[in-house]
């Protein structure tokens, strides 16, 4: 109920400024920008993370668009060095942890930020969006100018974050770079017809389970601080074990069964009236 309320109390605010403001987009992201930041701040709700950082690339895509030519050219290369620069800022505050109780909520930033710098630097993005907003009226075989910096984004940065992932033991980027890897099959097959999109599924999954599987095996056993064993399960036993211990310790068998109550009695309708159970 309160998550319901908050969303329509900031659509409510956000439409009734839009409604009476004949104003620009730039104007339009900055006021959902500080709505849905105020939202964060207040109330750490994770949602309005991802509205604020959207409204935040509005304002940043936005602003360099209207600048003139240049400003449509570094656009992509302005919306990477803007996600990079939350996702450090947010990796930085929640590693210092004097923030606990915005602990989610940062690592909401942190995807975010991953995923914002690696959308806006990969190529199928780029020229889609190009294309539309820009009237380049680009034909099926014609690529944008400088592509090659986007087709070398599209493939680096998946990449670059499963290596910082594995050297860092970060799961996050781990599983956001395997997902990316993905985005990279696709974005290929989109524009390169190799095979069809059955085939290239199926020898994509094929590879992937070999892979799984042969990490699992191989993991079995702790490797450069790598395990497929779930640790947690072993640390709840063992906190039980430690728990069980303490309690046998600490109370006799007979002080347990002195504090055994015994109900009845009672000489108003059994409720203990009398001032005896």
């Amino acid at each position: 109920v309160d998550d319901a309320l908050l969303w329509i109390s900031a659509s409510f605010v956000f439409g009734g400024i839009s409604y009476l403001a004949d104003a620009t987009p730039v104007v339009y992201c900055v006021f959902g920008c500080i709505i849905s930041l105020y939202c964060v701040i207040r109330f750490t709700n994770n949602l309005m993370v991802v509205v604020a950082y959207l409204s935040l690339l509005g304002i940043c895509f936005y602003a360099a668009t209207q600048s003139g030519v240049y400003g449509k050219a570094f656009a992509p290369f302005i919306l990477m060095e803007v996600s990079a620069i939350i996702y450090l800022a947010a990796a930085k505050l929640r590693q210092a942890g004097r923030l606990p109780l915005y602990n989610d909520t940062l690592q909401i930033t942190k995807l975010c930020g991953l995923v914002g710098l690696y959308v806006a630097g990969n190529y199928f993005t780029v020229r889609e969006l190009s294309n539309e907003m820009f009237d380049l009226h680009l034909t099926d075989n014609q690529g944008i100018p400088y592509g090659w910096i986007f087709w070398l984004f599209t493939f680096s940065i998946p990449l670059l974050y499963l290596a910082r992932g594995i050297q860092k033991k970060d799961t996050l980027l781990i599983r956001l770079g395997l997902v990316l890897v993905a985005v990279i099959v696709f974005t290929v097959k989109y524009y390169y017809h190799i095979a069809s999109i059955e085939a290239t599924m199926s020898l994509a999954g094929i590879i992937m389970l070999g892979i799984a599987y042969a990490l699992s095996v191989w993991l079995k056993k702790p490797t450069f601080g790598f395990t497929s064993e779930d640790l947690r399960a072993e640390e709840t036993q063992d906190k039980l074990k430690v728990e069980s211990l303490v309690v046998a310790q600490t109370f006799s068998p007979e002080e347990a069964v002195a504090d055994v109550t015994t109900f009845g009695g009672g000489s108003f309708g059994g409720g203990g009236s009398s001032g005896q159970f």
